[in-house]
C-alpha cells in the first residue's frame, strides 16, 4: 500500500470494468465529490460496477460461515486493488430503477412513524358500528371519576347476559349471578330498550349492579375495587351511569340516557379495559405499529382483522391550515400531498409537542422526513404514490430522502443524477441536503451534469474524453475551478462556454393559422388551460416539479391527439380520469402522434438497441449465409436468442444473465454459469463473418459495428443514426432495461428518423435530456432539429437551459407546485421569456447564461 496516501482518500487501483481503462485514482473521504463526463465515459462502471459491487461483496465476506451457506458467492470486479474502501449506499443507480410496489410512504420510513403516532393520539373506531374503541384502563377511569363533583351519584353495573350461547332462562341467571353475590339488577323496559337500540345499544336487556357511590364520598381504593370486580366478571367491560354533568374526557365513550323507578336521570356509558366495541362485541386488537405496515400477501382471518383495525383508526381534527371536516385516517393522510401533512404534524407538534417525550420524538422523526421530501421538490406528491408511477428523478430524490435519516456512519453515499428532472429554481435545496449527508463522516460520489452541483462540489473527477472506447481513462481531477480552465476537459470547455451549441438557422414562426391550439385543458391541478403549439418548430414545455407539465403533455394532450387521429382499428387511448380537453384546432393535418416514453422498452429483457432498430434480422442474416453456417445447415433463426429451437443458450433463454438472490442483499443479474454470458451455446459460436462470433458482434457497440459492418448500406444506415443521436457508445446486444431514460428516449427517437415515412407527426418528448452532458445535450438539439425538418412538430418537457436557449416557443407552466400551479405563466419566444420577471424558469435561465 503507497504510505504516501492519505488513510481518508479511497484509492482505485487498475479498475478494468466494462470500459474503464486500467483506471487508478482517488476519491477524498469527507467530501463531495462529482463524477463528470460525457455519457458513455465509464462513470457508473467506476461508481457502481466497481465501488458498490466491492462493497457488496466484501460485506458477504464479513457474515458468518453460516450465513454464507445460503448465499451465492459474489464475482469480484475486474479491478486490481481498492483501498480504504467504507461501505457504500447507492441511491438511484439505473440498476434498480423501478421501486416495484413500495410507496413513498415506506420508503422513507413515514408509515411506522405514522403508526408509531396513532399507537399514542388514535382513536379506534368499530368497523361494524363506526363508534369509537378505547380501552379504559381502571387508573385512568379512577382519576375520571375521582374529579365529579361532590353529590353525584354513580353505579357500576355489567351486562346479565354474558353469555348468549347458553340456553338460560332469565331467572335462572338471576340465580346465578346472585349465588355469586350479586343481589341489585336492573330490567331495561321495553322502551328503554328500544331507545338505546337507536343509540347502537343493541344488545343490552338487563344490568348487574356489581356497586353504587357517591362523588366526594368514596375512596380511590373503593373506586378502583369496584371498577376491577366489574371488568373481572364482566369480561374486560362494564357500564357506568352517572346522574349529573358528563365530563368531556368520556366524549368518546358511547352512551345512552336512562330513567329508573324513581324516575332518577341517567347517562349510561360503555367501557371495557379492551379494544372491544361495547355495542357489538367485535374484539379489536390492540394499536401496534404493526398494524400500519402494509400487508403481506396472507389474506387469512387474523391479517383482514389487522387491515380492518388499522382502516379504522383516526388521527386527531386539529386546527390548522388545512380543514378537516372529519378525524382523518391513515389513507387520508397519506392521500395529502408533502405539503398538507407537514402542515398536519407542524399542528400536532404545537399542541402535544411537549406532552411527552416519545411522542414528541415520534413527532420530530416526521416531521424531519416530511421537511427533506419538500426540501428536495416533492412537496406536491402524496405519500401513497409507488415507486414505479414516479419519474425516474422523482424516484431518485424520494431515495435520496430516505437515505438522509439511515443514520449510518462513514459510509460512501453514491448518487446517479440527483438532480435529474428537477427544475433550476430547486437545484440549491437538493444541493444543502446532499451536503447533509456529510454528517457523520459520510462522503458523497455523485454521477452528475449539472452546472449549479458541479461548481458546489469539493472535488471533480472527468473520465473521457469520449465515450466507450474513447473514454474510461480520467481526464481531469481537481477542484471546480480548475475544471473551468482545463483545456483536455470536454466538460470544462462546455461549462466555460468555449464549446457551444450553435443552431443552424432560427426559422420564423408560421402564421397563427398554422398552429396546433387546445383549450378547456382540464385535469389534476391544471385550470382550464389554453395552449398554442406552432406547428415544425421546437416547444419547450418548463416549469417547476410537479407544476403540471406531464399532466399536460402525456395524460392530457397525447391521448386527445391520438383519439382524433385513431382509425377505426386503432384502439383508443383512455385519458387519466378527470383529464379532459375541451377543444383542439390544427390537429387535422397531422398522421400520427408519438410519446417519447421509456414505458413499454424497459418492460422486456431481450429488447436490446439492435433488435429495437431492427437491425438484427440483417446481421443474422449475414452469419446465415457463411460458408460454415450453411454447411452446418443453419438459417438465421440459428442465431435468434428469442428462438428456442435455435442456438442459443437454454441455461438463461438466451439473456446471457441468470437472477442471483443474495438473500441478505437485493438481487443482482451475473453471467450465465453455462454461456458466460455469450446468449448462445459453443456449436452456435463457431460460425464467424469476418472471423467474429455472433456474441462478439452483440458486444460491439455501434461505433465499431458501423466500422466493421462496411459494405452493407442497410446496417450502416441504421448504425448510423444511432451514432448521430449520441450513442455510439452502447454495445449492441445490452439490454433495453439497463439503459437510462434519456437513452431510452434517444434510442426511440432513432427509430423514428430511421422510419422517414413522410407523414406529418406530432413528437412529445418527457424529459429527454435528463442525465445528458451538455455535448450530449446538443447532439439531441440537432435530431430534434432533423425531426422538424422532416415536417414534424416537436414538443418537449425539460429543464435544460441550452435546449430552453434554442426552441422556437415555450410554455412555462406554474407559478408553483400542485395547487399553486397549473397555469400558464408564460407563453412565447425564448428572448420574450427573458425579460419576465415572474417567471422562474427565466430567471434562472439569465443566470445560467450570465455565467
Amino acid at each position: 500500500m503507497n504510505s504516501d496516501v492519505p488513510p481518508s482518500d479511497i484509492e482505485v487501483i487498475g479498475a478494468r470494468v466494462h470500459n474503464l481503462r486500467n483506471l487508478s485514482l482517488r476519491i477524498p473521504r469527507g467530501k463531495i465529490t462529482v463524477l463528470a463526463g460525457v455519457c458513455g465515459a465509464g462513470k457508473s462502471s467506476l461508481a457502481f460496477d466497481t465501488l458498490h459491487a466491492e462493497s457488496q461483496r466484501r460485506f458477504v465476506e464479513t457474515l458468518s460461515p453460516s450465513t454464507r451457506l445460503f448465499v451465492t458467492q459474489m464475482e469480484r470486479p475486474d479491478v486490481e486493488r481498492i483501498d480504504h474502501l467504507p461501505a457504500t449506499l447507492a441511491v438511484g443507480h439505473s440498476g434498480t430503477r423501478s421501486g416495484g410496489t413500495e410507496t413513498i410512504a415506506e420508503t422513507c420510513e413515514i408509515l411506522d412513524y405514522l403508526g408509531l403516532l396513532a399507537c399514542h393520539v388514535g382513536q379506534t373506531y368499530c368497523p361494524s358500528c363506526q363508534i369509537p374503541v378505547l380501552p379504559d384502563r381502571v387508573e385512568t377511569l379512577a382519576g375520571k371519576l375521582s374529579s365529579l363533583n361532590a353529590g353525584e351519584r354513580m353505579q357500576i353495573a355489567v351486562s346479565l347476559e354474558m353469555d348468549d350461547r347458553t340456553e338460560m332462562s332469565l331467572q335462572e341467571r338471576i340465580s346465578q349471578w346472585e349465588a355469586s353475590g350479586f343481589h341489585r339488577f336492573w330490567h331495561l323496559t321495553a322502551e328503554q330498550r328500544t331507545d338505546l337500540m337507536r343509540t347502537g345499544f343493541a344488545n343490552l336487556q338487563s344490568l348487574v349492579i356489581v356497586d353504587r357511590l357517591v362523588a366526594g364520598k368514596c375512596t380511590m381504593e373503593r373506586l378502583v375495587d369496584s371498577l376491577e370486580q366489574a371488568y373481572a366478571v364482566g369480561r374486560q367491560a362494564c357500564w357506568l351511569l352517572l346522574d349529573g354533568a358528563i365530563p368531556a374526557s368520556f366524549s368518546a365513550n358511547p352512551r345512552g340516557s336512562l330513567v329508573d323507578e324513581s324516575q332518577r336521570k341517567w347517562t349510561l356509558l360503555g367501557l371495557t379495559e379492551e379494544r372491544r366495541c361495547t355495542c357489538c362485541g367485535m374484539r379489536l386488537p390492540e394499536l401496534d405499529a404493526s398494524l400500519f405496515r402494509r400487508p403481506g400477501l396472507a389474506d387469512d382471518a387474523a391479517s383482514l382483522a389487522r387491515q380492518a383495525t388499522a382502516c379504522n383508526v383516526r388521527y386527531p381534527q386539529v386546527a390548522g391550515p388545512r380543514e378537516l371536516p372529519a378525524p382523518p385516517s391513515l389513507s387520508d393522510l397519506l392521500a395529502w400531498p408533502v405539503s398538507g401533512l407537514i402542515e398536519y404534524v407542524a399542528a400536532l407538534r404545537q399542541l402535544w409537542g411537549e406532552s411527552s417525550r416519545s411522542l414528541a420524538e415520534i413527532l420530530s422523526e416526521l416531521a424531519g422526513r416530511l421537511e427533506a421530501l419538500d426540501q428536495l421538490g416533492l412537496a406536491y406528491l402524496g405519500l401513497e404514490r409507488r415507486l414505479e408511477s414516479l419519474s425516474t428523478g422523482e424516484r431518485q430524490r424520494v431515495r435520496l430522502a430516505a437515505a438522509e435519516h439511515t443514520q449510518l456512519v462513514g459510509m460512501l453515499c453514491l448518487l446517479d443524477e440527483p438532480c435529474r428532472g428537477l427544475h433550476p429554481a430547486d437545484v440549491s435545496r437538493v444541493r444543502q441536503r446532499i451536503r447533509g449527508l456529510l454528517a457523520g463522516g459520510n462522503s458523497v460520489l455523485m454521477v452528475e451534469h449539472d452546472t449549479a452541483l458541479l461548481r458546489a462540489a469539493d472535488h471533480v473527477i472527468e473520465l473521457g474524453p469520449g465515450a466507450g472506447p474513447e473514454g474510461g481513462r480520467v481526464v481531469f481531477a481537481g477542484s471546480p475551478r480548475d475544471l473551468l480552465n482545463s483545456e483536455e476537459s470536454v466538460t470544462g470547455r462546455w461549462l466555460s462556454g468555449r464549446e457551444h451549441f450553435a443552431r443552424p438557422g432560427r426559422v420564423p414562426l408560421p402564421d397563427r393559422q398554422e398552429w396546433l391550439s387546445a383549450t378547456g385543458i382540464s385535469g389534476r391541478n391544471l385550470q382550464d388551460l389554453a395552449i398554442e403549439i406552432p406547428r415544425q418548430r421546437l416547444t419547450m414545455l418548463t416549469g417547476v416539479s410537479g407544476s403540471g407539465k406531464s399532466t399536460l403533455l402525456v395524460e392530457t394532450l397525447f391521448p386527445a391527439l391520438s383519439n382524433r387521429l385513431a382509425s377505426d382499428r386503432t384502439p383508443q387511448i383512455p385519458s387519466q380520469p378527470g383529464c379532459t380537453v375541451e377543444s383542439l384546432v390544427g390537429w387535422d393535418v397531422f398522421d400520427q402522434v408519438v410519446l417519447m416514453s421509456d414505458d413499454e422498452m424497459g418492460a422486456s429483457q431481450r429488447s436490446t438497441p439492435v433488435t429495437y432498430l431492427q437491425a438484427y434480422d440483417e446481421i443474422r442474416r449475414l452469419f446465415a449465409e457463411t460458408t460454415d453456417a450453411q454447411a452446418r445447415g443453419y438459417t438465421a433463426s440459428q442465431f435468434s436468442f428469442n428462438t428456442p429451437q435455435g442456438g442459443r443458450c437454454e441455461h438463461c433463454k438466451g439473456i446471457g444473465q441468470v437472477e442471483l438472490d443474495l438473500q441478505v442483499l437485493p438481487s443482482m443479474s451475473i453471467p450465465c454459469p453455462s454461456c458466460h454470458g455469450a446468449r448462445f451455446n459453443a456449436e452456435t459460436l463457431e460460425v464467424q463473418f469476418r472471423n467474429r462470433n455472433i456474441r462478439d458482434v452483440l458486444d460491439m457497440n455501434a461505433d465499431e459495428a458501423f466500422q466493421f459492418f462496411r459494405n452493407q448500406p442497410i446496417l450502416q444506415r441504421r448504425l448510423q443514426m444511432l451514432r448521430e443521436v449520441g450513442l455510439g457508445y452502447l454495445p449492441l446486444g445490452q439490454p433495453s432495461r439497463q439503459l437510462s431514460q434519456g437513452e431510452q428516449q434517444r434510442l426511440k427517437l432513432a427509430a423514428h428518423l430511421i422510419a422517414a415515412t413522410g407523414k406529418q407527426g406530432v413528437y412529445l418528448f418527457d424529459e429527454p435530456a435528463n442525465g445528458l452532458h451538455p455535448a450530449d445535450v446538443a447532439c439531441l438539439l440537432q435530431c430534434l432539429f432533423r425531426l422538424i425538418e422532416q415536417g414534424h412538430t416537436v414538443v418537449v418537457i425539460d429543464h435544460h437551459p441550452m435546449m430552453i436557449q434554442h426552441a422556437d416557443w415555450i410554455i412555462d407552466l406554474g407559478p408553483g407546485a400542485a395547487e399553486q400551479g397549473g397555469k400558464v405563466v408564460f407563453s412565447g419566444t425564448p428572448e420574450d421569456l427573458l425579460e419576465r420577471a415572474d417567471s422562474l424558469t427565466a430567471r434562472h435561465l439569465r443566470e445560467r447564461l450570465a455565467t
